[in-house]
């Protein structure tokens, strides 16, 4: 089985911290062509680059080299917590920000049915 790369582990965190690539690629003052090419691998991703991410996403270097996505949505799944709690890999504040955005997806999604419900 291949390992899951820096870059892609780089992409779901900034996913579900509800960022976008040209926002994280401002911050680290570099293109956004350029910031894609970190996520998808194309590019090596130095540790000087990997501290400037961590911090941005306000982690620690190895907080993001031992992300996996798959024990983040597992131990949410199986404690009922939804998609927005994690174990050691984001901070109360992020947690904080995740249950604001599934309240607004929830909103949403009511909205979208009483629409349906009114035709």
């Amino acid at each position: 089985m291949k390992p899951i790369s820096v870059g892609y582990k780089i992409r779901k965190i900034r996913e579900l911290k509800n960022l976008t690539q040209e926002h994280v690629a401002e911050q680290l003052g570099i293109s956004q062509a350029s910031y894609s090419k970190l996520e998808s691998g194309e590019v090596e991703i130095n540790a000087s680059r990997i501290e400037k991410v961590a911090e941005l996403f306000k982690m620690k270097p190895e907080e993001i080299y031992a992300f996996d996505e798959n024990i983040v949505f597992n131990y949410c799944q199986n404690h009922g917590f939804g998609y927005y709690n994690t174990v050691n890999v984001v901070s109360q504040c992020e947690k904080d920000l995740y249950e604001a955005r599934i309240k607004d997806l929830t909103d949403q999604l009511e909205f979208l049915k009483s629409l349906l419900t009114k035709s």
